[in-house]
Parts: C-alpha cells; sequence; structure tokens
C-alpha cells in the first residue's frame, strides 16, 4: 500500500485530514460544551441543558445540509475553505473574549453593558464553530478515503484512516483539560485557530478539487509530483474518462465536451428493439 506513490500520497493525505479535522477543536466544543458555556455565563444547570440541545440541533440541521447541497454545490475545496475560516473566526472571537474578560466565569454580574454583549456574541461563536465545521472538516474527513482510495486498497485503507481518526479524538478529549490547565482556556483557544490556519495551508497546497470526478482518473491526478497536486492538479490532470464525457438529455441526445461525443439515444433504442425483434423471429 505504502510502496505505490500514487498510494501513498493518498493515504498521508487521508491520515493528515483526520489529524487536522480532530485537532481543530469542534470536538472539543461538544464534548467540554457544559464547561465553556459557563465560560462566558452560562452557569445554571437548566441554561447549560438548554445550551447543549441548542448546539446539537445546529450541527445536526448543519451537517445534513452540508452532505446533501453544499458539498456537491460549492466542491470540496471551497466548501473546506468556507468552513474552515469561519471556524476559525469563531474561535478566535471565543479565545479573545475569554483573554480579555476572565471575570466573566466567576463574576458575571460585574461585566459592563458592552462586555455583557461580548460574552452573547462569544455564546454565538461557539454555536457557529459547529456549523462552520459541518461545512468543513466534519464533512471531508468522512468523505475523502471513499473518493480517492483505488477499490484494491479501500478496505485496509480506510479501516487504518477510522483507527487513526478516533485515535485522535480520543486524545483531544484527554488532552483539553490539561491544555486548558498549562495553557489557560483562552490558550487552547489559540492553539485551535493555529491548526485551523495550518489546515488551510494544508488544504490549498496538498488537496486536489475532486467533486466530480470518476475513480478512474484519481490515478493520473495523484501520479502528479506532489508539490503539484493540490495546487495544480486539476489543470495538470484533467478527467478524461468515458463515464465523466457522456451525458443524456432530454432530447434523448447524449453529448459532452463541446460535442465531441455525440450518441443518438433514439437510435440506439430502434437498433435495440430490432435486434429483440430479429432474435423472436429466428426462434419462431
Amino acid at each position: 500500500m505504502f510502496t505505490v506513490y500514487s498510494v501513498r500520497y493518498r493515504m498521508l493525505l487521508c491520515l493528515a485530514i483526520q489529524m487536522l479535522a480532530q485537532w481543530s477543536g469542534a470536538n472539543a466544543v461538544t464534548i467540554y460544551a457544559t464547561d465553556f458555556f459557563a465560560l462566558v455565563g452560562k452557569t445554571s444547570k437548566a441554561d447549560n441543558m438548554m445550551m447543549t440541545a441548542v448546539s446539537g440541533v445546529i450541527k445536526f440541521v448543519s451537517a445534513y445540509l452540508t452532505a446533501f447541497f453544499l458539498i456537491d454545490l460549492l466542491g470540496r475545496r471551497k466548501s473546506l475553505y468556507i468552513g474552515i475560516i469561519f471556524q476559525l473566526l469563531c474561535l478566535l472571537y471565543f479565545a479573545l473574549f475569554l483573554n480579555i474578560c476572565p471575570q466573566a466565569v466567576d463574576d458575571f454580574k460585574s461585566l459592563t453593558n458592552v462586555q455583557v454583549y461580548a460574552s452573547r456574541g462569544a455564546l454565538a461563536a461557539l454555536f457557529l464553530s459547529g456549523t462552520a465545521w459541518c461545512m468543513g472538516w466534519n464533512a471531508v474527513q468522512y468523505l475523502i478515503n471513499s473518493e480517492v482510495l483505488p477499490l484494491r486498497v479501500r478496505n485496509i485503507g480506510s479501516a487504518i484512516i477510522m483507527c487513526f481518526h478516533f485515535a485522535n479524538q480520543y486524545a483531544n478529549s484527554k488532552a483539553l483539560p490539561y491544555m486548558m490547565t498549562g495553557m489557560n482556556t483562552y490558550g487552547a483557544f489559540y492553539f485551535f485557530v493555529g491548526v485551523l490556519a495550518l489546515g488551510l495551508v494544508f488544504v490549498w497546497f496538498f488537496l486536489p478539487e475532486l467533486s466530480g470526478r470518476s475513480l478512474e482518473s484519481m490515478e493520473e491526478l495523484f501520479n502528479l509530483p506532489w508539490y503539484l497536486i493540490g495546487r495544480r492538479g486539476a489543470e495538470l490532470a484533467p478527467d478524461h474518462s468515458e463515464v465523466n464525457r457522456i451525458h443524456a438529455s432530454n432530447d434523448h441526445t447524449g453529448n459532452a465536451d463541446g460535442g465531441n461525443i455525440a450518441i443518438d439515444m433514439e437510435k440506439e433504442e430502434r437498433e435495440q428493439i430490432e435486434n429483440v425483434n430479429e432474435k423472436g423471429k429466428s426462434l419462431v
């Protein structure tokens, strides 16, 4: 698996995506949501339960909208760019609030009106970061291995990738309390912002646009030099597969690429019917 250049690149790409996605802070926000709500003044149990439910609903709706519409409408890279940038800005705002207004945890009533509004913005930023996560890393991390891995290694490759996925998820959930103690709470969120910024550069440099590509075209794409695959892969290795070139239209004519391929669907159907009739007559 790792001895073939194109497969090795795809495996390393998928593993890197899992690591960057898990350390971007989204799972930390989900697992320790009640602790983070308390940091912006939501300390009562009823408030925490309600905020947790709202956060879950937002992520649920966002995940389905992204899976069914956005990721194919916008493309993999564009959806990922938007999601990462949006999530980065949300977590950066939350980190800045914790850095500037640390007293919100212990004495929320002492905050000025401006600081109270800022705390509401920080709470909204947590919710919106979930939406951004669904648009970005969450969708791609589960989709990428099924799109790029060749059939001969897909089973074992997907197993390795998902084991790595859950290992990073577990490590992140266990490391966060120590990060919040050693780096302060806002320091942990600055760390997540740094990971997201690194992920943005990674996507631009290493991840090609895969939307609409056939599996047959992946080999040519990932055989390009590693420093060209992400930035110029679609340009240097366009999809020339027959599956991607032939389309059917309402007037029963299949065509693609400005008419380079033209198929009269009605003619094909007539020939098939005539062949069946001839075979029927010969049997009689």
